[in-house]
């Protein structure tokens, strides 16, 4: 038998499960000669999670805003303490402490940044704005240039055939 909870094998007669301390609903549940379970029980997925997903859904997020405030709260620690201290050693201590945490910010600042930066290759990020319509040039009317706008803010441009520009052959839509 396996703990509804955490998914974890029961031992012998046990009453709670020895990983997460969740009750078993039988507590004298027959087991096999050889100490194994008589059934087998598949414990279903925690909320929030698909079947055979490493971490749960927000794990990511969780990640991200601990590395981002994690090091902010620590430089807010690090100045208010120093303010509040008197002694000289550990004044110096508290100083390197807050010069470490405001390093430690400014460099998950600027991965944050290049990660985010080079994230989707260029093009919309975003997205396309579903109400802007597109408008197209060409030099030679054989060659065609879509420039698009995107949510936020910006624009893209990229090449199109001829058959896919409206009012030249091709459809009406982009």
């Amino acid at each position: 038998m396996f703990c509804g909870r955490c998914g974890s094998q029961r031992v012998g007669d046990d009453a709670y499960c020895r990983t997460c301390g969740a009750a078993f609903d039988d507590p004298g549940r027959p087991q096999t000669t050889d100490g194994s379970p008589d059934t087998a029980v598949v414990p279903p997925a925690p909320v929030g999670e698909e079947p055979g997903e490493a971490f749960p859904s927000w794990a990511a997020a969780g990640a991200v805003l601990a590395t981002i405030f994690a090091p902010f709260i620590s430089l807010i620690v690090a100045v208010v303490m120093y303010g509040n201290e008197k002694r000289l050693r550990r004044r110096g201590f508290l100083k390197n402490w807050a010069i470490g945490s405001a390093a430690w910010l400014g460099v998950g600042a600027l991965i944050f940044i290049g990660v985010f930066a080079s994230a989707g290759g260029g093009g919309c990020k975003g997205g396309r704005d579903p109400f802007a319509l597109p408008s197209y040039e060409s030099s030679d009317n054989v060659h065609w240039q879509e420039t698009v706008a995107c949510v936020n803010g910006g624009q893209t441009t990229f090449s199109v055939p001829a058959s896919k520009v409206p009012g030249n052959g091709g459809s009406s839509s982009p």
